[in-house]
């Protein structure tokens, strides 16, 4: 149990290896800022939570590498087991990745499931969800072995939490570039519209309320129809 919450505070970006010292980890300030003592969501109660920790484990493909290749880059609006194995293989080769069998597969796949779509029945504990917050999200629903993926506009998606993914994914695909496309931040892979499956109406509108905000970290701009976003500050993100 204690590797496992190692492993998934890992890859949620809770937690952090300790510089020169690979086998200790700490908690990240936004592991500290949310579930330290005085952390503003300790008990991972606010939906904007659940948000976040879904970007972190979506981000990259390092540590949770089904989540990234499902919400970051698979095309299709339904996926099981079988078609998975089919279609993840030549991506993982394209990176690199270690090729995993049918049964890892399809643990892993198990797992995400019910993260995200738990099957209950009337015998379940209310207090049970509480340790899926995922599921909270609405991001797919489930019958038998498929997963169905729902696009769409989000409940409790922030400005913040928005201009968080927005930022991180522009300091990870294009870190010297001062502009990125609003195409880009919705339909490239791994890209935030992707992984929050969201609608483009939305989209925008997060933006208009993200230029609302203190200090933006970009604004938007439309001339000529290209729609895009300015870097206002170096991209630093916590």
């Amino acid at each position: 149990m204690v590797r496992a919450m190692k492993h998934w505070g890992l890859a949620s970006g809770t937690l952090q290896y300790v510089e020169g010292n690979r086998g200790d980890v700490e908690p990240t300030p936004f592991g500290l800022n949310t579930f330290g003592e005085k952390g503003v969501d300790p008990y991972c109660e606010r939906p904007e939570t659940a948000w976040r920790l879904h970007w972190e484990l979506c981000r990259l493909p390092d540590r949770a590498t089904l989540w990234h290749y499902l919400f970051g880059h698979w095309r299709g609006t339904s996926v099981d087991p079988e078609s998975l194995q089919h279609e993840i293989e030549p991506w993982l080769a394209t990176i690199g990745g270690s090729i995993p069998s049918s049964s890892t597969l399809k643990r892993d796949f198990l797992c995400l499931a019910s993260s995200y779509a738990p099957i209950r029945s009337a015998k379940d504990d209310p207090e049970d969800s509480a340790a899926c917050p995922l599921s909270s999200l609405g991001l797919v629903t489930r019958s038998g072995r498929t997963l169905f993926f729902r696009t769409g506009r989000r409940t409790g998606l922030t400005p913040e939490v928005f201009e968080h993914a927005i930022t991180d994914f522009w300091q990870l695909y294009a870190p010297e570039r001062e502009t990125i496309s609003i195409d880009e931040v919705m339909k490239h892979n791994g890209s935030p519209g992707r992984i929050f499956l969201l609608s483009e109406d939305q989209a925008f509108e997060l933006v208009d309320e993200i230029s609302g905000l203190d200090t933006p970290a970009f604004r938007f701009d439309s001339t000529a129809g290209i729609q895009q976003l300015y870097r206002t500050s170096s991209l630093v993100t916590d």
